[in-house]
């Protein structure tokens, strides 16, 4: 009975940290992007070429794959993640999000200031910070159920609530 639960939580466990783990980068690449966009208007003096070509970049060369990566994930491990109905609406959420933004990004828009966000498809808010407590709270019962003290497991509650109060950041 104890394998069976592991096992269980094993299986879950492939679907949240690899999703997670690339939410991270995408945040870190985002976040790269905001800041070359406000130095941009922050500085409307300077050439404004080299970070265009920097945000265009790791927009399509690092963003986008990254969004490719999370959306395999989603459609061939979705099912063993068990979601329930928030967070399938999240997973929705996140989808079209994506699409849209791709959809731009590879020129389908007619406007240049256009994004997700202004296209009523903003980045789900609390999609980073729900992935991340459950790949964390799936760690910790793991861990508890292999006999495993790594995070100290009952400090799990606590640990979790600090992260939960996080900013991840959006689209």
């Amino acid at each position: 009975r104890i394998a069976a639960i592991a096992e269980d939580q094993k299986v879950k466990l492939e679907f949240y940290w690899p999703v997670y783990v690339l939410l991270c980068d995408s945040l870190v690449t985002r976040e790269t992007i905001r800041t070359h966009k406000e130095l941009i208007a922050a500085h409307p003096e300077e050439d404004e070429q080299p970070r265009l070509k920097l945000i265009n970049h790791l927009e399509r060369e690092e963003l986008m794959p990254i969004h490719d990566r999370i959306l395999e994930i989603i459609k061939e491990r979705t099912s063993v993640a068990r979601p329930d109905e928030k967070f399938l609406a999240l997973l929705l959420k996140y989808m079209a999000h994506v699409k849209v933004f791709k959809a731009i990004r590879k020129g389908f828009s007619v406007r240049p200031d256009w994004t997700p966000s202004k296209l009523s498809k903003p980045f789900p808010d609390d999609f980073l910070r729900e992935v991340e407590r459950r790949a964390l709270e799936l760690q910790c019962d793991y861990n508890k159920t292999l006999g495993i003290r790594t995070m100290g497991h009952e400090h799990r509650d606590r640990f979790l609530r600090a992260f939960s109060q996080r900013d991840p950041g959006a689209d």
